[in-house]
């Protein structure tokens, strides 16, 4: 299994189910023979308030899962305020280093 993404959204205020979402993803795939790597797994949040609503780290195995502001997901960096300029500075380095390459 490969690139598997799980998503909620919480209100303001509200409690987020993600932990116990995690937990049962990882006890069907040691059920169907798979192992998680809990180094590749990231976490990203994505607000738009002003105030930060503290949620809980999620864990998987006694290992907390890494919060990140930018991830990519599917080959597409996205920000944690869902703004373009973390994947524009990405592609515009991708080509900046095959132009060198062409010169």
């Amino acid at each position: 299994m490969d690139d598997t993404t799980l998503a909620e959204c919480v209100e303001k205020n509200g409690n987020s189910s993600m932990q116990s979402r995690v937990d049962e993803f990882v006890t069907k795939s040691r059920a169907n023979g798979f192992q998680l790597s809990e180094s590749k797994c990231k976490e990203l949040r994505i607000s738009f308030t002003k105030s930060e609503n503290p949620l809980e780290l999620i864990t998987s195995n006694n290992t907390n899962i890494e919060v990140v502001p930018p991830a990519k997901l599917l080959g597409v960096m996205i920000s944690n305020d869902l703004k373009w300029n973390v994947h524009v500075e990405m592609i515009r380095k991708k080509v900046a280093a095959r132009l060198y390459f062409l010169r």
